[in-house]
């Protein structure tokens, strides 16, 4: 799937509904306002379900991408700032699989574009102000583009953080026809599932 090209600022990610109700990260206060970036380590990856001519059961194909930046700005509230752009912006051109046919269907004839952009616009589950260490069950809304269509999406997944570091998986679902994307047409593929899930492994620090 295409990424959009990387903005001169920073991306970022959009808003988090607070809890009042974790342990205080050390080094912050409820008063302050909190900056996320994505580091390296951070993977972009998709799922979908294919049957192969030469197989008997259904598989599940997963292309990944390390391919990621991103920044995410909580206000002093701990909600997603207004002031900031809180984006994700993913590079679909490095997405690979475990077969190269499909990787260049879906760069050249999937309508993927170069870029997945991820306007990140809420988020809920965190406590605020964010915890030392713990478990964070999030549910982030935004809207993603993907060659010029946009729609709104909701990524939901469990974080931990770990001092200033955060770590976990969020998980999205959305279908061809939605973004106007091309399924692969390939001899030895005999179907396609409408559905593909989206992953992201989140590797973050808290600024």
């Amino acid at each position: 799937m295409p990424i959009k090209s990387i903005p001169t600022n920073t991306p970022t990610v959009n808003s988090l509904v607070p809890n009042q109700t974790s342990t205080q990260l050390e080094g912050t206060s409820q008063s302050e306002a909190v900056s996320i970036f994505f580091q390296a380590g951070s993977v972009a990856r998709y799922k979908i379900g294919e049957q192969f001519a030469r197989l008997p059961t259904p598989i599940t194909a997963i292309g990944e991408t390390s391919g990621i930046v991103g920044k995410v700005y909580l206000n002093k509230e701990g909600y997603v700032s207004d002031s900031e752009t809180s984006v994700i912006i993913v590079d679909v051109q490095s997405l690979t699989s475990d077969e190269n046919k499909r990787d260049n269907w879906v760069r050249r004839n999937g309508g993927i574009g170069s870029e997945i952009a991820i306007d990140v616009l809420e988020i809920s589950g965190h406590s605020w102000p964010l915890p030392q260490t713990g478990d964070m069950k999030v549910s982030i809304k935004g809207d993603m583009t993907i060659s010029e269509i946009t729609n709104p999406v909701v990524w939901e997944g469990l974080l931990e953080i770990e001092n200033k570091a955060i770590s976990g998986t969020i998980s999205t679902e959305i279908t061809w026809d939605q973004f106007q994307l091309s399924k692969p047409r390939l001899p030895f593929i005999i179907s396609v599932d409408d559905e593909i899930i989206l992953e992201l492994d989140v590797v973050a620090v808290i600024e």
